[in-house]
C-alpha cells in the first residue's frame, strides 16, 4: 500500500497527529462556552517562541470550536481596521454580497479614500462582526495567526483608532453575540495588543506555550513512526533516542521524525540500531540547518554579544543590551535586540529574564560563538 506523502513539512501549520496541550483547550472550550451562554466573547492569546506549535494548537482549537457550531473565518492583521479585508475574509465562498450592501448608511469607503471617516469606518467594522447574514450560524472565531505583527504595522492615527475600538468590542464581549479572536503569535504578541489599548487579558484566555509533556511528545513520535513509517515490532527503543534530542518542541520533533519515517520506508518497517544510527545524524543536521536560518540576519560579532549574557541561560533586558553595546551603538543594540525576539531567538520567561528558549539552540549558539 503506497503511504500519503508529508503534507507538514514548514516552519508551521497544522499538525497531522496531534496530543497534549489538554489545559490549553480546556480553557479554549471554557471560553467557547461562556461566551455562547452570555453572547459575548473575548480575546484569546497563546504565544510563544517559533517551533513551539502555535499554529497546530491554533487549529486544532478551531477544529474543535467548528465541532460545536462556531463558524471560522482567518483573518490578517488589516481586518482589524479595514473593513474591505474583513468583508473578504467573511465573505462565503461564492457569495455575490456587496460591501456597499450590508449597511443602511450606504457605500463605505476604503481607508484613505475620500469621505472616509473613524466614525464610518468604526461603524461598518463593528457592524459587519454582528452580521447574521453571512451564515446561520451566529458564533463566529476569529482566527488570527502571527499576532506579533499587529505591533509592527505602521498605521494611520485612523486605522489604530479603529483598531482599538473593534479589539475593545471584541475584548469586552460589547457586539451582543458570541464573537472570539482567537490569535497566536510569538512572545511580543502580548505586547503588540497592549499598543493597541489590550493591555490586560483573562488569566486563563493569554497563555504561554512553552514544549510537549513527555507523554503527548513520545505519542506524536510513535503516531510518525507506526502510522506513516510503518515501524514493525516495539518502538520504544526509537522513541526513547529520538526524545532524547527533541526536548519536546514540536519543531525539533518534525526535523527528527522525517528522515526517520523516509528510512522506515526504505527498510519495510524495520528498526535497526544501524539506521537509527543514520536518523539521529540527519536529524542533528537537519536542526543544525534550521539554527542557522534562523539568525540568517545576524553577524557572528552580533550572535556573540547575544549569547555572552546568556551562559546561564538567564539574563535581564540590561544584561543583553550592555553586551551588544560593547560592540555596537546603543540604537544598533536596541534594533538587534528586539530582532532576537522578533525571530524567536530570545523569550521573555515567566520570571520576565530572557532565555534562549530551545535547550539546544541555547547549547549551539554557546558551542558556535563563545
Amino acid at each position: 500500500m503506497t503511504r500519503p506523502v508529508f503534507k507538514n513539512l514548514g516552519e508551521g501549520g497544522p499538525a497531522q497527529y496531534f496530543h497534549g496541550r489538554s489545559q490549553i483547550l480546556e480553557n479554549f472550550a471554557h471560553e467557547c462556552q461562556r461566551s455562547e451562554e452570555n453572547g459575548s466573547g473575548t480575546i484569546f492569546l497563546i504565544q510563544g517562541p517559533p517551533g513551539a506549535g502555535k499554529t497546530a494548537l491554533l487549529d486544532e482549537c478551531a477544529k474543535r470550536a467548528q465541532s460545536q457550531g462556531w463558524r471560522i473565518v482567518r483573518i490578517i492583521p488589516a481586518a482589524l481596521w479595514n473593513p474591505n479585508s474583513l468583508h473578504r475574509a467573511l465573505k462565503p465562498h461564492g457569495s455575490r454580497v456587496r460591501l456597499k450592501d450590508l449597511f443602511a448608511k450606504g457605500r463605505v469607503p476604503a481607508i484613505g479614500g475620500a469621505g472616509t471617516s473613524t466614525q464610518v469606518l468604526d461603524y461598518s467594522t463593528l457592524e459587519m462582526l454582528k452580521q447574521k447574514r453571512w451564515s446561520k450560524k451566529k458564533k463566529l472565531l476569529l482566527l488570527l495567526d502571527e499576532a506579533q505583527h499587529l505591533g509592527e504595522s505602521d498605521l494611520e492615527p485612523v486605522q489604530r483608532r479603529v483598531a482599538r475600538t473593534v479589539l475593545d468590542a471584541i475584548h469586552n464581549g460589547h457586539l451582543g453575540q458570541p464573537v472570539i479572536l482567537l490569535a497566536g503569535g510569538l512572545g511580543t504578541s502580548a505586547g503588540a495588543f497592549e499598543k493597541l489599548g489590550i493591555a490586560r487579558f483573562e488569566t486563563d484566555c493569554m497563555l504561554q506555550l512553552g514544549r510537549l509533556s513527555e507523554k503527548a511528545e513520545r505519542a506524536v513520535i510513535r503516531d510518525w513512526l507506526v502510522n506513516e513509517g510503518g515501524a514493525q515490532g516495539d518502538a520504544s527503543q526509537w522513541i526513547d533516542a529520538l526524545t532524547e534530542e527533541t526536548f519536546g518542541w514540536p519543531k525539533h520533533i518534525m526535523v527528527y521524525v522525517i528522515p526517520a519515517v523516509r528510512s522506515l520506508r526504505r527498510k519495510a518497517g524495520i528498526m535497526s540500531e544501524t539506521v537509527l544510527g543514520d536518523v539521529l545524524q540527519e536529524g542533528r543536521n537537519r536542526r543544525m540547518q534550521y539554527y542557522r536560518g534562523k539568525v540568517s540576519e545576524f553577524n557572528a560579532t552580533s550572535l556573540r554579544a547575544l549569547a555572552r549574557p546568556l551562559i546561564q541561560n538567564n539574563a535581564t533586558e540590561p544584561e543583553i543590551l550592555q553586551s551588544l553595546e560593547r560592540d555596537f551603538e546603543p540604537d544598533e543594540a536596541r534594533r538587534m535586540f528586539a530582532m532576537a525576539l522578533q525571530k524567536g531567538i530570545l523569550a521573555l520567561r515567566h520570571d520576565l529574564n530572557y532565555c534562549i528558549p530551545v535547550p539546544s539552540m541555547h547549547q549551539w549558539m554557546l558551542d558556535s560563538f563563545l
